[in-house]
């Protein structure tokens, strides 16, 4: 895998509107459905709901950086409604891992 690289990917979204995820919800990159909301909840210290789903490229190439970076996201809600989101490289909460390290300040 690490030779030629990853087909699919496990992301983090956070919706762009207050909304929230119940799971399956389908992910659209580009207008192309690319993956499924696999995991979520709603984030009590961040204030949003957050959602985990893998992707896969659709013409079948491997995910890079740049392809995940460079994407429009949208979730695609329960009645059928796409809402934009925002794709989270690191980890929405705690994301340079300062709690795990018994640092317990400033945490967004």
């Amino acid at each position: 895998q690490k030779e030629r690289g990853v087909a699919k990917k496990l992301i983090g979204l956070t919706p762009n509107d207050p909304i929230p995820l119940h799971g399956n919800e389908a992910i659209w990159r580009n207008n192309v459905c690319v993956g499924f909301i696999r995991r979520c909840a709603y984030g009590h210290t961040v204030g949003q709901s957050v959602g985990y789903g893998y992707i896969v490229h659709p013409d079948g190439h491997v995910i890079t950086p740049a392809y995940l970076s460079d994407g429009t996201y949208e979730i695609e809600t329960v009645n059928e409604r796409r809402v934009p989101a925002t794709f989270r490289p690191k980890a929405v909460f705690d994301p340079t891992n300062t709690r795990v390290q018994g640092n317990y300040g400033d945490m967004t």
